[in-house]
């Protein structure tokens, strides 16, 4: 019995030009895709994930919601985003469904399918290699799914890497160490300014930020901001600036990139932020790739 875990992007499912658009043919095919590697792998649990694509990061652009409640009105953009990201998991959820797909769902009024994602997405980021656990009905050899899947696989949607993890392996938030990011102030232009600000930052030996407010409830206390950042550095692509962050992201020491931000001196500036990469600490259990398996890529 093997677990694999699948993720369909946002921008493959949605078409991320026009708001509230949903590909449904693509769905359909998506699933009858993986219905089909389910019909040849008896064995297989798959847990399957998605983005929200042109449903949830519309109303998140329009709100601005990645900065939290600053105005009464900011509340309506997490209520219309929760709605929206819901319309599209139930259009997810009912092509999987007419596929014939054996996929394990929550219990529950309002049943779900099965995930526990390493880190949630911000609302505004963009992911460049999520992370999740999925849980199928059936296991199937992640070498075998890995190489029938990827062949199938439609332009935008790259499956990086399929792995078996054992049932009572660690929460994979609790296994996350590190994150890396590409922050890209668009209006911004003067690369010296922001190497400075680094430098500044990066030789500084301690930090005292304000703790973040919670809702209408201000902050308490402080918090040293220096050790959580690993590294940073700066660019200038064609537009704005570039700057790449490695922060920590364990339980009681994750840093956030507009905190950093704030830090260097670009306080409510305009940003596009990706998230790169999910670096985890290694363990015998979750990040051993199976004797045999072959990790698609």
């Amino acid at each position: 019995m093997s677990l694999v875990f699948l993720k369909l992007g946002g921008s493959l499912i949605t078409d991320k030009s026009r708001p509230y658009t949903a590909r449904l043919e693509k769905l359909d095919d998506l699933a009858a895709q993986i219905a089909a590697a389910l019909n040849e792998n008896a064995d297989l649990r798959l847990v399957l994930g998605h983005g929200s694509g042109s449903f949830g990061h519309t109303p998140a652009s329009q709100f601005d919601t990645r900065r939290g409640v600053s105005k009464p009105e900011a509340w309506r953009g997490f209520a219309e985003v929760w709605y929206q990201a819901s319309r599209l998991n139930r259009l997810v959820v009912e092509a999987l469904r007419r596929a014939g797909l054996p996929v394990a769902y929550s219990q529950g009024f309002n049943p779900r399918p099965r995930a526990t994602w390493a880190a949630p997405l911000p609302l505004g980021f963009t992911g460049e290699g999520e992370v999740a656990d999925f849980i199928m009905e059936r296991p199937v050899p992640p070498a075998e799914f890995a190489a029938r899947l990827v062949v199938q696989l439609p332009p935008g949607l790259s499956l990086l890497d399929v792995r078996a993890v054992p049932r009572k392996a660690p929460a994979l938030p609790a296994l996350l160490r590190q994150i890396r990011y590409r922050v890209v102030l668009p209006g911004q232009s003067d690369l010296e300014r922001a190497k400075r600000e680094i430098e500044w930052l990066m030789a500084s030996t301690n930090l005292e930020r304000p703790r973040r407010a919670k809702g209408d409830k201000p902050g308490k206390g402080t918090y040293d901001l220096r050790p959580r950042v690993v590294s940073l550095g700066a660019r200038a692509p064609d537009q704005g600036i570039e700057i790449e962050m490695l922060l920590c992201a364990g339980e009681n020491d994750t840093a956030r990139p507009e905190e950093v931000l704030d830090a260097l001196g670009y306080v409510n500036t305009p940003t596009l932020v990706t998230r790169l990469e999910l670096i985890f600490g290694e363990t015998e259990t979750h990040h051993r790739v199976t004797e045999g398996t072959e990790i698609a890529h």
